[in-house]
């Protein structure tokens, strides 16, 4: 396992993991506090089940000690990330205003930046390495 893969699905699997749990449990602080756009509670709970299947799918890699292992889930790792970056831009008016702050919109694209990049970054890593 390359150096940092432990760390970078371990940060990732914590991360996702308090989130998923606060958007299922408790959607209404969820929203207010940490979400930058409004939306219904029953779609934050609906995002809540994809962190937490996040959530576990990364703390399995940060187990794994076969590189191999974990390379099919880093494309999924990557793309859906980036997706939501290109949809935060296409957004980005309706999140500038719904946003509880500034803050909160910088650390959620800040963490799926991290995530989105490196992903692939890995992805590319194992790929190289398997040659």
């Amino acid at each position: 396992m390359p150096k940092g893969a432990r760390l970078f699905f371990g940060i990732q699997t914590g991360a996702v993991g308090i989130f998923g749990i606060m958007m299922l449990l408790v959607p209404g602080l969820a929203q207010q506090e940490f979400w930058p756009w409004k939306v219904y509670v029953s779609t934050l709970q609906t995002f809540a089940a994809l962190f937490l299947a996040t959530c576990l799918a990364t703390g399995w890699a940060t187990r794994q000690k076969d590189p191999e292992r974990i390379k099919v889930l880093l494309p999924l790792d990557a793309v859906f990330p980036s997706l939501a970056l290109v949809a935060v831009a296409i957004s980005w008016s309706v999140i500038a205003v719904e946003s509880p702050s500034p803050l909160v919109t910088d650390v959620w694209v800040g963490l799926y930046s991290f995530v989105a990049a490196g992903s692939t970054i890995l992805y590319f890593v194992l790929t190289r390495r398997s040659r």
